[in-house]
């Protein structure tokens, strides 16, 4: 190409954005512009920068035909760039389209799958997508395939801090005893819990078909870790009631203070006056928050160890089973079952 025949002050700019480039591409090309003007052959200056020949001839039409400062005569001017892919179109609306339920698209459906997915780009967007493409744009929205949990929608949004006021005036009582009561059911029908079972075989657990049920009514004292249980066919206002006596006649003497859910048989007018007569403060538990009773652990280690997959001979036995289970652990271990010695509970950390 032979020289350019730049003047000199469009030599003395390309000088200058040699010494402080902003970036690679200037120094190249800032660098093949003044090495063309000082003869070298366009093939060799290519060559030397590792570019195409083609690129050069770029550079020195953009020196030559565009105007302005020479940093912007030498940089990339805007582009469209490549037209948006299927894939593109996908990732930009999945995150919140499986937020959405697929009933307000016409589909009878609760949730979205993957055909369903392609069905409505096909029928909304006319794109005619596959399955790993969809799969593809899921896993980039961060979605995965998972059994849902339930959660209690009862539960007060200010829970948390609600259970601080249950605490007060606790701390300088004397003769004082705090319990945790609850209910639980055990039915014919036995708990099932994740178990080894032959390759190709499923685990079975025989049942009766009976709905023959027991429940048993407990309270723990969070300090001595002594449980109190009682056995009965209903859960009801006159069975709590009778359950209230034996507590007070196991404390007798002692200032209790009882935390309890708002259960039905609990909040019974009834209820609430012979819990008053009987000397028996009663807190109650923010609604729908079985984590903060102690007895929900017990519960829960008793039906695993000794009810879980086993057949039910009669509801009887399983109930006595149960309750000799609980009332066999040492206090410490029914303390640590419950949760109250984990250091995290609510009551007394």
């Amino acid at each position: 190409m032979g020289k350019l025949g730049l003047n000199t002050p469009t030599r003395r700019q390309l000088e200058q954005v040699l010494a402080c480039p902003e970036d690679v591409r200037q120094l190249k090309r800032a660098q093949a512009l003044l090495w063309v003007e000082e003869g070298e052959p366009v093939s060799r200056v290519a060559e030397h920068l590792r570019v195409s020949r083609q690129s050069i001839h770029n550079w020195v039409n953009w020196l030559k035909h565009r105007n302005g400062r020479i940093v912007k005569r030498i940089e990339d001017q805007a582009r469209s760039g490549r037209p948006r892919t299927k894939s593109d179109m996908l990732d930009e609306e999945m995150s919140l389209l499986l937020q959405t339920d697929p009933s307000a698209f016409g589909y009878q459906a609760t949730g979205w799958t993957n055909p369903l997915l392609r069905d409505y780009y096909n029928k909304q967007h006319r794109l005619n997508v596959s399955h790993q493409t969809v799969r593809q744009a899921i896993q980039c929205a961060g979605y995965r395939w998972k059994r849902p949990r339930y959660v209690l929608s009862r539960r007060p949004k200010h829970w948390r801090q609600a259970k601080g006021g249950l605490k007060k005036g606790l701390k300088d009582r004397k003769r004082t005893m705090i319990v945790m009561a609850d209910a639980t059911i055990i039915t014919e029908t036995p708990p099932l819990r994740a178990a080894y079972a032959p390759i190709g075989e499923q685990a079975v657990v025989p049942i009766t078909g009976n709905r023959d049920k027991r429940v048993v009514f407990g309270a723990i004292s969070i300090f001595s870790g002594h449980l109190e249980l009682m056995i009965t066919t209903h859960w009801e206002a006159l069975t709590w009631q009778a359950f209230l006596y034996q507590i007070r006649g196991v404390w007798r003497g002692w200032n209790i203070v009882m935390f309890i859910d708002q259960g039905s048989p609990h909040t019974a007018e009834d209820s609430q006056d012979l819990a008053k007569a009987l000397r028996i403060e009663i807190r109650w538990l923010p609604v729908a928050t079985p984590e903060l009773n102690a007895m929900e652990g017990l519960w829960g280690d008793g039906k695993d160890v000794v009810l879980a997959n086993r057949p039910t001979s009669t509801i009887d036995k399983s109930a006595d089973t149960f309750c000799l289970y609980l009332l066999g652990l040492s206090p410490k271990q029914r303390l640590q079952k419950a949760g109250i010695l984990s250091g995290n509970f609510w009551l007394t950390n």
